[in-house]
């Protein structure tokens, strides 16, 4: 009688990727079209060669279903050099709703101590903010920087500090819901090239193979970067597990291979690290 033994997922190996959160939404039950987005625009931005100083924020919204009665949100942002000026209202905001503010507690004083301003805006007798297929203005938010170098930044983000922070619209019905928000975002000087980021792919490797047979076959590890060229190095510290190149720049395929000599039926972890001293999110692990 001759019995075969199995291996079952020799080695599962899990790409982690140190990224930014999957941004949460929450479509209006009334909206059957595209989700409803907020988007932050840096349409004017510092730079330390000709001192321009100035920041200009454009807040544009798109809701392409319904009729938008309220809409409440607040935004933070984390350079203490940078202060709020003035802040207007489209004209699209201005016909739609009888009340809007711009500023935290409608007080700039107040939006620059804390570093937090507002969009928050409802009708009363005006039609509110009717559905668009592209989209639109809301708002412009100017600032004045103090101090500004090529290597600072400026970041900004959603905050909830009070009820009427909350990052909420309010349609038909008086359903409220949450618009998509991509999350936080970061510009730098126009001479600026900020750190890249590894980016390892597929997600998942898993090997499986049968004792005393042949390997499984290899697969392949990619090595990526989400902006210029990085120098990397790949490290596993198990006898059974390999990679090929250890070293090299991205873009870069590279080899994973398993050996079975010696291993027992059963399921066997390990680790690939990559990294690399110019990345910002170095190292990265494929477990």
């Amino acid at each position: 009688m001759m019995s075969t033994h199995f291996f079952s997922k020799v080695v599962v190996v899990t790409l982690l990727l140190m990224g930014t959160a999957t941004a949460q939404f929450q479509q209006d039950p009334n909206d059957f079209g595209a989700a409803d987005t907020v988007e932050l625009v840096f349409s004017l931005i510092p730079d330390a060669a000709t001192h321009q100083m100035n920041v200009q924020i454009d807040l544009w919204v798109f809701s392409d279903s319904n009729r938008l009665v309220g809409v409440s949100s607040g935004y933070e942002w984390d350079n203490p050099n940078m202060t709020l000026d003035s802040a207007v209202a489209s004209p699209l905001i201005q016909n739609g709703f009888d009340q809007f503010f711009l500023f935290k507690g409608n007080d700039i004083n107040l939006t620059n101590a804390d570093h937090q301003f507002v969009f928050n805006g409802f009708l009363i007798f005006k039609p509110g903010i009717l559905p668009e297929s592209q989209r639109r203005l809301w708002a412009s938010y100017y600032f004045t920087l103090s101090n500004w170098s090529v290597t600072d930044s400026i970041a900004v983000d959603t905050v909830v500090f009070n009820s009427g922070s909350r990052f909420r619209f309010v349609g038909e019905g008086n359903l409220d819901y949450s618009p998509y928000w991509a999350g936080r975002k970061v510009v730098y000087d126009t001479a600026f090239t900020p750190p890249a980021n590894l980016v390892l792919t597929p997600d998942t490797l898993s090997f499986s193979g049968v004792e005393g047979q042949a390997n499984p076959p290899s697969q392949v590890l990619n090595v990526n970067s989400d902006g210029n060229p990085l120098t990397v190095s790949l490290a596993e510290s198990i006898p059974w597990l390999g990679v090929s190149p250890s070293a090299g720049t991205t873009p870069l395929n590279a080899t994973v291979s398993v050996s079975t000599l010696g291993l027992t039926a059963g399921t066997y972890f390990d680790s690939i690290e990559v990294s690399s001293s110019g990345a910002l999110n170095s190292p990265q692990y494929a477990y």
